[in-house]
């Protein structure tokens, strides 16, 4: 307590102040900047506090009475104070003074080995040169393209180790750099795929090589590889491999094919039996060709009822040619063959089939000359699909029906029509336009034929001339100029149908 009773007395005696000395005034003595106050430093030439620069530009900092670089190797800018990064820097070596990425425009100090020179533990020594073509591994010189120690310019692979299997390792020049990279060349047999060594498609690895999945000596399970020609076989028999799943993991199993002359049954092979012409066997059974069940097209024998037909059809083996069949169907009696089924044949209509008939006049024929019209030349086939088409023309009654329920209109005038004109309900409707026409298809669900079906329907597929054939017209075939009244019911000339 004393103690500083003593202090305090000497203080005020004195008329000193506990404000710092004003260092501008150059009379406070200094060792170092830390003896200064913010703004100045320590002038150590004549031991005295002098005042900063007052400002520096941007990148710079204060370095007494001048500005320096912030990154000035005896000077680097850490944010808070300057570094002289000579002082950490290793013998051998140039200081560094780089922008710490992170913290912009602060600096940290760093190194490079001078050339000749290498880091190791922190410092740099002198590096071993090795001949040209040549690098150290170890404390010997290999060359820069061995296949153990393949150089890149700053380290040495093994490229045997780093091979694929199924491959040779290879260390080949890099263009890129002048140096050399690892490479690999896959071995017989076996492709590139991506940075692997792997069997074409459809085949396995097994023991180094690639073989077929399907190779009787080396039969792919999906596993594994399996000799079949060491199976127990029957006699009269050769070892196979068959496929038992298809696709990208496709697998095969062990089998056997029967010898010529002989067919396998339980597991045996028989000798074949000879069948007559127009037969063949089956589990050495002669069937004949054409036998529904055992329907044969040359190759194989197949059972008809096995196959998918439409509704309402019967399965059936037909005839293509040389004794040979195949699978088919026929429509039951109610039905015709319409896209790709068996459809009810619908009331009041015949089915025509597809295919092709000759339309148009026939300029050939002795009568062309007085009957062809330019609008029906050339004469020419027609390939049609099938169709339905009704066996009447519409009479006047079905369309009067449709007029009173409001689907359809009629605008004919009164005299030759036959619409609402007692006695002639079932005569065909007439005076009708294309659009009135359209709305009767339309209203009972239907359309309207196009010319060709029209004329097919007509005239049938050999290019006759009318419905009856090529023989003359009359009246007692169709409604012609000449005979009595020009509408009559319809159906009623059936011998012209």
């Amino acid at each position: 307590m004393m103690r500083h009773l003593f202090l305090i007395l000497i203080l005020v005696c004195t008329g000193c102040s506990l404000d710092w000395p004003d260092p501008a005034q150059g009379t406070y003595e200094c060792a170092a900047d830390a003896d200064c106050a913010d703004g100045y430093y320590c002038k150590t030439d004549i031991g005295t506090c002098e005042a900063e620069s007052e400002s520096c530009a941007d990148g710079s900092h204060p370095e007494g009475d001048t500005c320096v670089p912030d990154n000035d190797v005896l000077s680097c800018w850490d944010g808070a104070q300057a570094n002289d990064c000579e002082e950490d820097a290793p013998d051998n070596s140039n200081a560094t003074c780089t922008e710490v990425v992170e913290n912009s425009g602060t600096y940290e100090c760093g190194f490079t080995c001078r050339d000749g020179f290498e880091l190791v533990d922190f410092e740099c020594v002198e590096v071993f040169a090795c001949p040209g073509g040549e690098h150290l591994s170890g404390d010997v010189c290999v060359e820069d393209n061995s296949l153990t120690d393949c150089w890149n310019g700053s380290e040495g692979f093994d490229c045997v180790a780093n091979a694929p299997d199924f491959s040779a390792g290879l260390c080949v020049p890099d263009s890129n750099t002048g140096f050399f990279i690892c490479d690999f060349v896959c071995n017989d047999g076996f492709y590139h795929d991506q940075n692997t060594c792997v069997c074409p498609e459809g085949e396995h690895e097994d023991e180094g090589s690639c073989y077929p999945k399907d190779d009787v000596e080396h039969c792919w399970n999906g596993e594994s590889s399996i000799d079949c020609t060491a199976s127990v076989i029957p006699m009269h028999a050769q070892a196979t491999c068959v496929e038992i799943n298809s696709g990208e993991f496709s697998s095969f199993t062990c089998d056997f094919q029967c010898d010529l002359g002989f067919v396998e049954n339980n597991n045996q092979c028989d000798e074949i039996v000879e069948c007559a012409a127009g037969q063949h066997p089956v589990e050495n059974i002669c069937y004949e060709n054409s036998d529904v069940q055992h329907c044969y097209n040359g190759n194989a024998s197949q059972n008809c009822f096995d196959v998918a037909i439409p509704e309402g059809s019967t399965p059936t083996c037909m005839g293509i040619g040389d004794d040979l069949y195949t699978c088919d169907y026929i429509c039951d009696e109610d039905r015709e063959p319409f896209n790709g089924g068996c459809v009810l044949r619908p009331e009041n209509m015949v089915f025509v089939s597809e295919g092709s008939f000759w339309m148009g006049c026939d300029e050939s024929d002795p009568q062309s000359d007085t009957e062809c019209q330019n609008r029906e030349k050339p004469y020419h086939a027609v390939y049609l699909s099938a169709f339905f088409i009704d066996t009447y023309e519409v009479t006047a009654s079905q369309f009067k029906a449709c007029v009173d329920a409001g689907g359809c209109s009629y605008g004919a005038q009164p005299g030759d029509s036959t619409y609402n004109v007692a006695g002639k309900e079932d005569h065909p409707i007439n005076k009708v336009t294309h659009m009135e026409a359209v709305a009767y298809c339309d209203w009972v669900n239907k359309r309207l034929p196009s010319e060709a079906e029209w004329e097919k329907a007509a005239r049938g597929v050999e290019g006759d001339k009318y419905p009856w054939g090529n023989g003359a017209k009359s009246c007692d075939l169709a409604v012609i100029n000449g005979c009595e009244g020009n509408t009559w019911s319809v159906g009623s000339l059936p011998a012209g149908a």
